[in-house]
């Protein structure tokens, strides 16, 4: 699936910030389907975190932790979120553009 957006960030805080979070139950981060994504800024950043809850014991998400290039505040940037199933459900591949440069 792709999802796309624009974002136009005025600044940070001192917690996590929800961008955007997609829930297929009630559920925070326990399994499969708890974050179908859960996009949010780091602490006190425009570094973006992208989240996918999966089961199993120990780590409960996959995703990318801290997207390479942070947003700029007060600065328009189109964001496509590209996941590719490789088979198993815990198995894709997450691919994130902003501006469209990889």
């Amino acid at each position: 699936h792709t999802i796309s957006f624009e974002i136009y960030p005025t600044g940070t805080i001192n917690e996590w910030s929800t961008i955007l979070r997609f829930n297929t139950n009630e559920e925070n981060c326990v399994k499969h389907g708890d974050r179908s994504p859960l996009l949010h800024f780091h602490a006190n950043t425009l570094n973006l975190c992208i989240k996918y809850g999966k089961d199993g014991a120990g780590e409960f998400n996959y995703g990318i932790e801290k997207v390479p290039t942070a947003l700029t505040k007060f600065q328009w940037s189109k964001i496509d979120l590209v996941v590719q199933n490789q088979g198993a459900k815990d198995e894709s591949v997450i691919v994130v553009f902003i501006n469209g440069q990889f």
